[in-house]
């Protein structure tokens, strides 16, 4: 029994981690359509200030994505201050990897900002996309589960083994004194 509680914390921790990374993970295609759009051409795009929002690209199109330049007002004209992502964390969407760009700051209030980004070596059929940034909320917390309940089981599993060893033994003990 001891045995099968290890091993099902442990089949349990893999899953945890399975279900936190999964929903940390952006799906990515939700909002393409709605806030694509291409180098050198302005786009006024919905923005919510109660978002984490970045810029993001796909990495083909471009040599060193972090060349971007962006610039972007609200209506009111006040301005997005663009934030370098520097954390190299790219990841895969179908066959393109993208690449998160920059982290949008001084979004105060939501409502249409005017976003341009530019740089001489994208491509003309290259695309960006403002989008949540990646949560990794759910993989620290996955990450957690993997390595705590697998511990957990391995305790509980130790205390089974040893309440039973000890009460075999008890019991043993009392069958050998002519007890019952």
């Amino acid at each position: 029994m001891a045995v099968g509680v290890f091993l099902l914390s442990i089949c349990g921790g893999i899953g945890g981690f399975i279900a936190g990374a999964a929903s940390s993970a952006n799906d990515f295609n939700d909002n393409n359509d709605a806030t694509a759009f291409r180098p050198g051409v302005e786009r006024t795009i919905e923005l919510d200030a109660d978002k984490d929002l970045g810029i993001f690209i796909e990495q083909e199109s471009v040599a060193d994505p972090r060349d971007i330049d962006c610039t972007g007002v609200s209506a009111d004209g006040e301005q997005i201050e663009f934030k370098a992502e520097n954390s190299g964390l790219d990841f895969k969407d179908g066959n393109n990897t993208i690449t998160h760009v920059y982290s949008l700051n001084g979004i105060n209030a939501s409502g249409e900002y005017t976003i341009e980004c530019e740089d001489v070596d994208l491509e003309k059929d290259a695309v960006l996309w403002v989008a949540e940034e990646f949560d990794y909320t759910g993989i620290g917390v996955g990450a957690l589960v993997l390595i705590g309940a697998p511990c957990l089981g391995f305790l509980t599993a130790g205390t089974i083994a040893l309440v039973v060893g000890l009460r075999r033994k008890s019991h043993k003990e009392r069958l050998m004194r002519g007890g019952v």
